[in-house]
């Protein structure tokens, strides 16, 4: 039986703990985007730069944002990122989503709609998805 060496373990421990904001970053959402209707100055979040996911706006100054950004905005700095508030008087609107679609990030052949509000869910259920990522257990997966 083979020593196991402890940078091993750590490597298996590091994989387990993946998180699909992990696999998420590897992949620029804007640059998998189909056909040519995005527009970035319309559809796109200001905080992360991509197709805005769950999209919400602010009800001062009309800012775009995914939900997920503003919900960071709001717990780092209690107001929109653009400071048109004061401090915990933030509101922000829901928006209809934009229905900008992706192309899966994995492989061309794969004919799944892939639109920003599913890509994470994507990343993890992709037929085409990389063996790497085949045996991981996501983050939301272990705290079951």
């Amino acid at each position: 039986m083979r020593k196991r060496h402890v940078s091993d373990i750590i490597l298996e421990l590091d994989i387990t703990m993946l998180s699909v904001n992990d696999i998420r970053k590897k992949y620029d959402k804007t640059s998998l985007v189909k056909g040519s209707d995005y527009d970035e100055h319309i559809h796109g979040c200001m905080i992360c730069m991509e197709p805005a996911s769950f999209p919400v706006r602010c009800t001062t100054c009309k800012l775009l944002l995914c939900k997920s950004c503003a919900d960071k905005c709001m717990k780092q700095m209690r107001r929109c990122p653009k400071k048109c508030t004061e401090d915990g008087k933030w509101k922000l609107m829901q928006e209809k989503p934009f229905n900008i679609e992706l192309n899966c990030p994995y492989d061309k052949r794969c004919e799944e709609k892939i639109f920003p509000e599913t890509f994470n869910d994507h990343l993890r259920s992709c037929s085409f998805l990389p063996e790497e990522y085949r045996n991981v257990k996501f983050e939301d997966e272990l705290k079951k």
